[in-house]
């Protein structure tokens, strides 16, 4: 489990039936990366709003290198944490300070995979299968989640250069009906990610997004204080062994 929560409690956190062992706490923007970005209450932040985390699954043969996040969210605040703007100008001011922090989030993401990927190469292949994975408030077409991607590749089943810190989005290959994992004002979002390696890109079997029980949602949080199902639904992939 992630040991940086934000300021309501929110981490994120790893299960699994293999043994795991805890690799790295992701919080600070790194220096190669935007190591500053404003806020809107006219601070400059220098860590991620949530810390992500890093884990090895013994899984067999090489194993698993798994990561987990949960970018800043779509759900905007302002000034003294009001979640109302005052007039238009801060409403986009507020979109604009969201969108920044997303984007210094992601590109640390970026930056610590490159660092992790490239140390692990062997003959320009990925050294142990990874996966990013997690609430990434973006969806896939969006430049915060591309970026995480790496560089982009033109065929999968022809190596090259960039395999060695490449990563590609399942997501892609959901079901067209099921392209979703969130429903927003009543129409489906895909925000929830699971990006994989070459080697698992092509072990993989089946995707799915489970999101036959959850119910569409609006921009006011006190509609669901009662609420059991969760607004998101699990994206699974399953592979070869």
């Amino acid at each position: 489990m992630s040991s940086h929560p934000d300021s309501r409690g929110i981490r994120v956190a790893v299960l699994a039936r293999h043994p795991l062992n805890e690799e790295a706490q992701i919080l600070a923007l790194p220096p190669s990366g935007l190591p500053a970005v404003p806020d809107v209450d006219g601070d400059t932040l220098t860590h991620m709003g949530r810390g992500a985390l890093q884990v090895h699954v013994d899984c067999g043969g090489a194993g698993l290198r798994l990561l987990t996040a949960h970018l800043k969210s779509k759900l905007l605040t302002y000034p003294g944490g009001r979640r109302y703007p005052l007039n238009e100008d801060e409403r986009a001011r507020g979109a604009g300070y969201a969108l920044l922090r997303r984007t210094a989030e992601a590109v640390a993401l970026r930056v610590h995979l490159n660092e992790t990927l490239t140390a692990a190469a062997v003959d320009g292949q990925p050294g142990i299968p990874t996966i990013l994975c997690g609430d990434l408030n973006d969806g896939p077409d969006a430049i915060t989640t591309v970026l995480l991607e790496g560089p982009a590749d033109g065929d999968v089943n022809r190596p090259d250069k960039g395999d060695a810190v490449r990563l590609y989005n399942l997501g892609r290959r959901l079901p067209p009906t099921r392209a979703y994992s969130r429903i927003y004002e009543g129409n489906g979002e895909l925000i929830d990610h699971i990006l994989a390696t070459r080697d698992l890109q092509l072990q993989l079997i089946t995707i799915d997004s489970l999101v036959d029980d959850i119910t569409s949602i609006g921009a006011s949080t006190r509609s669901r204080e009662k609420t059991v199902v969760p607004d998101h639904a699990p994206v699974v992939a399953r592979f070869h062994r």
